[in-house]
């Protein structure tokens, strides 16, 4: 059997949360679960402090208790008592994981950062080159749960897709490129033909008779299940804010995020057209919010709204489902979605 992979980009290692120094607190707002064997250390302490503030949940999951919306062991610095108090090791595995995420397929493991965090964001989206994006041809195992030659062929049309989002050329056009060749692929796995020869035969949309809103996007986003709900409002409101020039860039790691995160999600779903159409999403909102924010000259509060929006909408798996649903819509076609930025190529003045 051949050695497994772990692939763990630059990014991922340099993670280091900055505590008190964030802009944001991952120990608010979304629900903590407390793994047993950390609940077993507190009660082994007769922690009856800590413990007072953990209780069982509706799903039977040990969960702790916010207070006003805020966890009771953030302290007034912004940092947690109970690692305080007992160190790193002791913390629940939901805080001492995030915001890495590990996703294990069997003859290999790729390790990423969510842009939940407003660090993570920082990370990822100012280091678009450094995602790992592997097309080696896998072996056929015999304790593989999934077909090799079908994992071989997503594992190609992933590195096709970041490399069409590489290309030197304005982010609309890219995505729109993307977007058509995203679809092709889709047809080709509806079918069972997993020929990468194939794949790369296929045209870019035309904008002849498509018919497009891109306010479609926003509502899309209207009755999503989020925490904020004046976010939700503002992100909504927006629909008519242009995507701004200047970080096109940053939008390209965005899509990078989507497509290295979720593509390989089609090993069982058998289905990328999703992943590509909600980068689009993530992309036209986070750029118009930044520009209803004139945030375009300010780091920080451009890394706050994808933060936001990753944490907002991106960790809730109503939303995901929502998004797969909606998607099947005709207003939601990959040719439909590609229109939605044809006035940006055509404005485009560089």
């Amino acid at each position: 059997m051949a050695d497994h992979k772990d692939i763990i980009p630059e990014f991922y290692r340099s993670f280091s949360c900055i505590a008190g120094s964030c802009p944001d607190t991952c120990c608010k707002d979304w629900d903590i679960v407390v793994n047993d064997e950390v609940l077993d250390f507190y009660n082994s302490k007769n922690d009856t402090d800590t413990l007072s503030r953990i209780q069982k949940d509706e799903d039977g999951d040990n969960v702790i208790v916010f207070e006003n919306g805020v966890c009771p062991f953030l302290s007034a610095d912004k940092l947690c008592s109970i690692q305080q108090k007992y160190g790193e090791e002791h913390i629940c595995k939901t805080c001492r994981l995030f915001p890495r995420i590990t996703q294990d397929y069997t003859e290999f493991t790729e390790y990423l950062l969510t842009p939940a965090c407003p660090e993570a964001a920082r990370l990822m989206i100012i280091n678009k080159d450094k995602f790992d994006f592997i097309s080696d041809t896998l072996s056929v195992h015999g304790d593989n749960s999934y077909s090799c030659e079908y994992m071989n062929f997503l594992l190609n049309m992933r590195s096709l897709t970041a490399e069409m989002l590489h290309e030197k050329s304005p982010f609309p056009q890219k995505m729109r490129k993307v977007l058509a060749f995203s679809e092709h692929v889709q047809l080709l796995i509806d079918d069972e033909i997993f020929d990468e020869a194939k794949a790369r035969e296929f045209t870019e949309f035309s904008d002849k008779d498509a018919k497009a809103d891109i306010g479609d996007v926003f509502e899309l986003h209207k009755d999503l299940d989020v925490m904020d709900k004046d976010w939700l409002r503002l992100a909504v409101s927006c629909k008519n804010e242009k995507l701004p020039e200047e970080i096109y860039e940053e939008l390209t790691s965005m899509a990078l995020y989507y497509t290295a995160r979720y593509y390989l999600t089609a090993i069982s779903s058998y289905d990328i057209i999703t992943t590509i159409k909600r980068a689009f999403c993530a992309c036209v909102v986070c750029a118009a919010l930044i520009s209803h924010e004139n945030a375009g000259s300010d780091e920080q509060k451009r890394m706050l709204i994808y933060q936001k929006y990753s944490k907002e909408i991106e960790h809730s798996d109503e939303n995901l489902d929502a998004f797969t649903d909606a998607f099947l819509e005709e207003k939601f076609s990959s040719q439909r979605l590609a229109a939605m930025l044809a006035p940006y190529i055509h404005n485009h003045t560089s």
